[in-house]
C-alpha cells in the first residue's frame, strides 16, 4: 500500500511571496512516521524560510527578525511606550549578535531595524545559518531579495490606463470613482502621500478601535496597488478605501477576526473586497471559503489570493477555495527569456533565466560542458567567453553561478533543474547571467551537448510566465478550477507606511490588481454581480504560456493574465466562468457527465457563436460533445449543454482543457477540468485544533480542544493518532485516538480532551494530531496543529515590600519554551495582570512580563510601575495574577503602602 503526507501550516498565515510564506504544503512518499518526525522537527526547530540558503561556504545576506516588538507596536499597543520597547529591542539585538560572534566565524551586521521591523541584516557564510537561527532571541531568519519592478510595469501591463480614458454611463472617468474597496488585512496608513483622502472607513479588529493603523506594511502595499493616487498610481485610482485590520504586526491573525472584518466589510456596503491572506488547508467548506460564498451574495465582490505554496498541484488555500470568490494566481512581467539553437539541430531549447539574474547573452555562442561544476572539472576546461553546461545542485545554485564567473563564463546553463524548486541569484553581481532547463528539453540538450554539438546561438524572447511561488489547484471537494485568473505579482513596488515605497512578490500583490480591475468593471457596469464580473475576467483573460511555448494548465493560470480592457468591452459573458466535471473513480469503466453554461449577449444586435472545445491530454478517451454553433436574440441568453463521456482506464490524473466560443469579432473561453482520482491529492486535509493548549483538569477552563478536518470523497477508512514530540521535534510515542469505517464526507468536528482511545489520559507535552485515510489502496496522511496540554499551573513570586509607585516580581512557567517554539507567532503566551482586591474592582490591568522573554530561562522578571493616584493613603491590596496559554492561573494578594 502507498503512503502519502501532505504538511500544514502551524498558524493562519500572511501570503507574502517571498517576503513572508506559509509553509509549503507537501505530498511525500514514504514512511508515515518517518516524515512525520522530520516535519515536526522542522516546525519546532526551524526558525528559517524558504529561500534562505543553508549550505556551502559562499556567504549570504539575510534579514534576522527578533522576538522583541518593533518601536511602532507602541501607536497601537497603548500599554507601552516607544523608549521601553527601544530599550528591550536593543537589548535583545546585542545579546543575539554576542551569541552569533561565539558561535559563528565570520559574521558581519550590517543595517539595523527597529520601527516597523524588528530585527537586523547579517552577512556570513550559508553554512552557519542554522547556528544564527538557533540563538535565543532569534524569531525567523528571512532572504535578502532582490527586486527592481514597479506599478508602472503592471498597472499598464493589464490595460488600467487605457480604461481611465474610458467613461462610464455618466460621462465620469472609468477610475473607480465611487467605488469602495475593502482592504481585509493589516490595516491602512492612511497618512501615506499617495493615499490621502482615500480611507473613508474601516476597523481594527485586532484593537478594538477605529483606527486601522498599519502595523507591518503589508496592508498599506496592497491599498496601494488598488488606489494610489501619488508617485505611484494604482488600478483604480480613482476608488476609496475601507481598511480593516484583522491580523497583527507580524501578519498573522485568528479564524474570528478575519470572519469579523469581513462581516463588517459586507455591513459597510464594500462593493469590492481583497484578501490578501490565506490558511494552507484546501477545503472549500472552511469558514473562510465560505464567507466568501455569501459576501458574493450579498453583493461584495470577494477577491482572494491564491497562496505561495506552489508550484506544486493541490496547495491552494483558504479561502481561495470559495466557489464563488475571484481567486488570483501570480504572473511575472514580459521578462527578456533566452532560447538556445544548436547549429546543426532544428530543436530549440526554451531556458528560464533564474530570478535575480543579469540578462543572458545574445547571439554566437559556444559551449562547453563542465559536469557537476566542481573545481576539479573547471581546472581541466577553458571557459573563458564560452557558456558553461553543467548539472544542476540542489541549494549550490549561488555557488555554481559564482564559479562559473570567475573562471571567466559568460553565461550558465543548469540541465537537469528540479520544476518543484524556486531557484534565484541573492547576488547577481557576483555571478554570471545563469539560466535553469528541464524535462525532455533537459535532456535533449544534455545529449548534444554529450555528443559534442557546442556551436549554436542564443535568441532573447519576452515572454509573461506564471510565478513558481503561485499556489496551483484544484480545490478538492469542489474540484473546481483555482485559481480564476491570475495577475502580476512579482516584484511589485506600491506604497508601504511611513511616506515609503517598497517591492514585493506573491499572490497578496496579484490579488490587488484584480480588486482594482473588480472596481473599474463595477463602475462602467454598475448592475454586474460577481459571477458577471469574474466571467468578464476569465472570458477574456489572455492565456499565458510556459517556456516551450505549452499554455500553462488551468488549475495553473486560470483562464490567464487578466486583460481589463477587453473584460469592460466584452460583449458576451460565459456563466459559470469554469466547468469542472469533478473527480472520477478509476477503472469503473466509460463515465457520461453533463454540465451547462449560459451564454449571455449583451449587444443590441443577435449573435451566433461558433463552439470549439479541447483538452490539454487525455483527447482520445475524454470526448466532449456540446452545438457546434449557437445563435443568442439581442440582450438575450441561452444554456450551452457540454456532455462528456470519460474513459476511467485513463492514467489517473487531472486533466484540463477548453470551451471556446466566437462570435466573428472575438473569442471567450472557459476553461474545463476532470479527474480521474488523482493519486497526489490531500484526501485529508484541513486538520485544526482550537484551542491549541489544553490544560484538562476539569477546572472547566481549557479542558478540551475542538478537532476539525475536511474529507472531500469517500475514503474506506480514517484513523486519528496523537503523536507525542519530544524536545528535540522528534516522535518518541503514538497513542490512537480513533478508527472508523467510511468515515463522513465533508467537514468533521469533534471534542477532544486528551485522552486516548480507551479513555486513558495523556501526560503533558506536544502532541501533532495525525489522520490517515485509505481510499483505492492508498493512505494519505495528513498531520495538523500543534496541541499542547499542559496541566501546571505557572508559579508567581512578588518582592517583600512595595511602594506606591512600583512592584516587582517573577513568574515561572516550565512550558514557555515549548509553547514559543510551538507557536512563535503568539505574543502573549503567559499574561500577568493586576486589579486592586475586592468584588468592585472587574478590571485587570496587563503587566508586562513576554518582552523579556530571551529563550535562556522559563523565569520571567517583571516590574511595574502604577500611575500617579492609583493608590490611596495607606495599606491598599491588590491582586497579582498570571495565567498560562492553556488557563492555568495562579493569583497573589500584595499590600501595597502609599504615603
Amino acid at each position: 500500500m502507498k503512503k502519502k503526507m501532505g504538511a500544514i501550516a502551524l498558524s493562519l498565515a500572511l501570503i507574502t511571496g517571498a517576503v513572508g510564506t506559509a509553509a509549503a504544503q507537501s505530498t511525500m512518499k514514504g514512511n508515515v512516521e518517518q516524515q512525520t518526525q522530520v516535519l515536526q522537527k522542522d516546525w519546532l526547530k526551524n526558525k528559517i524560510a524558504k529561500g534562505v540558503k543553508t549550505a556551502g561556504q559562499k556567504r549570504t545576506t539575510v534579514i534576522v527578525e527578533l522576538a522583541a516588538s518593533p518601536t511602532s507596536l507602541a501607536t497601537i499597543d497603548k500599554s507601552t511606550s516607544a523608549t521601553q520597547l527601544q530599550k528591550e529591542l536593543t537589548v535583545q539585538k546585542n545579546e543575539v549578535i554576542d551569541g552569533a560572534e561565539k558561535k559563528v566565524t565570520d559574521l558581519v551586521t550590517e543595517n539595523s531595524y527597529e520601527t516597523v521591523f524588528a530585527g537586523f541584516s547579517a552577512t556570513l557564510a550559508g553554512q552557519d545559518v542554522k547556528k544564527l537561527a538557533s540563538l535565543p532571541g532569534v524569531k525567523r531568519i528571512w532572504p535578502n531579495i532582490r527586486y527592481k519592478a514597479n506599478l508602472k510595469e503592471s498597472v499598464p501591463l493589464i490595460g488600467a490606463p487605457d480604461v481611465w480614458m474610458k467613461k462610464d454611463s455618466r460621462g465620469s472617468a472609468i477610475n473607480g470613482k465611487g467605488i469602495r474597496v475593502a482592504v481585509v488585512d493589516t490595516g491602512v496608513d492612511a497618512k501615506h502621500p499617495d493615499l490621502k483622502g482615500k480611507v473613508v472607513g474601516g476597523y481594527d479588529v485586532v484593537d478594538h478601535d477605529k483606527t486601522p493603523q498599519d502595523g507591518d506594511g503589508h496592508g498599506t502595499h496592497v491599498a496601494g496597488t488598488i488606489a494610489a493616487n501619488g508617485k505611484v498610481k494604482g488600478v483604480a485610482p480613482g476608488a476609496s478605501i475601507l481598511a480593516y485590520r484583522v491580523l497583527d504586526n507580524n501578519g498573522f491573525g485568528t479564524t474570528d477576526d478575519i470572519l469579523d472584518g469581513i462581516d463588517r466589510a459586507v455591513k459597510d456596503k464594500a462593493n469590492v473586497m481583497n484578501l490578501s491572506l490565506g490558511e494552507i488547508a484546501n477545503n472549500p467548506e472552511d469558514p473562510l471559503a465560505q464567507a466568501m460564498d455569501r459576501a458574493a451574495l450579498k453583493g461584495t465582490i470577494p477577491v482572494v489570493a491564491n497562496g505561495n505554496d506552489g508550484p506544486k498541484a493541490w496547495t491552494v488555500g483558504t479561502p481561495a477555495t470559495s466557489r464563488e470568490a475571484i481567486s488570483v494566481g501570480a504572473s511575472t512581467k514580459r521578462i527578456t527569456q533566452p532560447d538556445l539553437s544548436l547549429v546543426g539541430e532544428d530543436k530549440v531549447a526554451h531556458l528560464l533565466l533564474v530570478e535575480g539574474s543579469k540578462t543572458f547573452p545574445t547571439g554566437n555562442a559556444k559551449l562547453i560542458y563542465v559536469g557537476h561544476g566542481s573545481k576539479l572539472e573547471y581546472s581541466k576546461k577553458d571557459v573563458k567567453g564560452k557558456i558553461v553546461v553543467a548539472k544542476w545542485r540542489e541549494d549550490e545554485l549561488e555557488d555554481q553561478a559564482d564559479l562559473a564567473k570567475s573562471k571567466g563564463a559568460v553565461g550558465l546553463i543548469l540541465v537537469g533543474a528540479d520544476r518543484n524548486i524556486m531557484e534565484w541569484l541573492e547576488e547577481p553581481k557576483y555571478a554570471t547571467p545563469t539560466a535553469l532547463i528541464y524535462g525532455e528539453e533537459s535532456d535533449w540538450l544534455y545529449q548534444s551537448i554529450r555528443a559534442g554539438k557546442l556551436a549554436g546561438s542564443i535568441k532573447g524572447v519576452k515572454q509573461e510566465l506564471m510565478a513558481p511561488f503561485s499556489s496551483r489547484g484544484p480545490a478538492t471537494g469542489s474540484w473546481e478550477i483555482k485559481p480564476d485568473v491570475s495577475a502580476p505579482g512579482v516584484d511589485i513596488v506600491s506604497t508601504v507606511p511611513g511616506g515609503k515605497y517598497e517591492s514585493l512578490s506573491g499572490t497578496s500583490m496579484a490579488s490587488p490588481h484584480v480588486a482594482g480591475a473588480a472596481a473599474l468593471i463595477k463602475q462602467a457596469h454598475p448592475t454586474w454581480d460577481t459571477r458577471a464580473i469574474k466571467a468578464a475576467l476569465s472570458n477574456t483573460a489572455v492565456t499565458l504560456n510556459e517556456r516551450n511555448g505549452v499554455p500553462y494548465p488551468a488549475t495553473t493560470q486560470g483562464a490567464g493574465r487578466i486583460n481589463i480592457p477587453a473584460a469592460i468591452d466584452t460583449k458576451t459573458l460565459i456563466v459559470p466562468s469554469t466547468v469542472t466535471f469533478g473527480k472520477l473513480d478509476p477503472h469503473t469503466g466509460v463515465q457520461s457527465l453533463s454540465r451547462s453554461v449560459e451564454v449571455r449577449n449583451l449587444s443590441q444586435e443577435a449573435k451566433t457563436y461558433s463552439i470549439e472545445t479541447e483538452w490539454a491530454l487525455g483527447q482520445e478517451k475524454l470526448n466532449i460533445t456540446a452545438p457546434t454553433t449557437l445563435t443568442v436574440n439581442a440582450q438575450g441568453h441561452a444554456d450551452v449543454k457540454v456532455d462528456l463521456q470519460a474513459d476511467t482506464d485513463l492514467p489517473r490524473g487531472v486533466y484540463t482543457g477548453m470551451i471556446r466560443l466566437h462570435d466573428g469579432a472575438q473569442t471567450l473561453k472557459v476553461p474545463m477540468s476532470v479527474m480521474i482520482d488523482p493519486e497526489d491529492y490531500p484526501a485529508v486535509n484541513s486538520v485544526v485544533a482550537k484551542p491549541n493548549t489544553i490544560s484538562p483538569n476539569a477546572d472547566k477552563v481549557k479542558d478540551s480542544t475542538s478537532l476539525s478536518w475536511y474529507v472531500p470523497a469517500p475514503l474506506q477508512s480514517l484513523d486519528m493518532k496523537a503523536l507525542k514530540l519530544n524536545h528535540d521535534g522528534e516522535v518518541e510515542k503514538e497513542v490512537s485516538l480513533s478508527h472508523e469505517t467510511q468515515p463522513k464526507v465533508g467537514m468533521n468536528l469533534r471534542s477532544w480532551k486528551g485522552i486516548d482511545k480507551k479513555g486513558k489520559a495523556l501526560s503533558d507535552g506536544v502532541y501533532i494530531i495525525e489522520l490517515t485515510g485509505t481510499h483505492q489502496d492508498t493512505a494519505y496522511a495528513d498531520v495538523g496543529y500543534p496541541v499542547v496540554i499542559d496541566r501546571k499551573v505557572p508559579t508567581l513570586t512578588m518582592s517583600s515590600s512595595f511602594s506606591s509607585t512600583k512592584i516587582k516580581g517573577s513568574m515561572k512557567d516550565d512550558m514557555l519554551d515549548i509553547l514559543r517554539a510551538s507557536f512563535s507567532d503568539t505574543p502573549d503566551l503567559v499574561k500577568v495582570s493586576w486589579k486592586k482586591y475586592g468584588s468592585k474592582y472587574k478590571k485587570w490591568t496587563k503587566i508586562p512580563v513576554m518582552q523579556k522573554y530571551t529563550g535562556e530561562s522559563t523565569k520571567l522578571s517583571f516590574t511595574y510601575t502604577f500611575k500617579k493616584g492609583t493608590m490611596k493613603k495607606g495599606t491598599t491590596k491588590v491582586w497579582i495574577k498570571v495565567v498560562d496559554a492553556a488557563g492555568n492561573e495562579k493569583k497573589k494578594v500584595i499590600k501595597v503602602k502609599s504615603k
